[in-house]
């Protein structure tokens, strides 16, 4: 009964193409939201997402680094990470 909990290599795969929330790292502090969404969108996003989240410090106005985005569809999110594997 206890391998029941644990997932397979296949359902793995398959959730993670199911996903449409993903967090983003090692975002230069200096990146407002606004400017996120510019790189994003130029990239041939635009549209294809719902929420952003980019985190600041309020004393500094800085970023703190990370950022979580929603996709619409799923295989949006998929592509991005694609993409944007390495971006700098």
């Amino acid at each position: 009964e206890l391998l029941a909990c644990v997932p397979s290599v296949a359902s793995e795969a398959d959730a993670r193409r199911q996903r449409t929330t993903l967090m983003l790292r090692n975002v230069p502090n200096q990146y407002t939201r606004a400017l996120l969404q510019d790189t994003i969108d130029a990239v041939g996003f635009a549209g294809r997402y719902d929420f952003v989240y980019l985190p600041i410090d309020f004393q500094t106005r800085a970023g703190l680094g990370y950022a979580f985005l929603n996709f619409v569809e799923p295989a949006d999110a998929v592509r991005f990470q694609k993409v944007f594997h390495g971006f700098s």
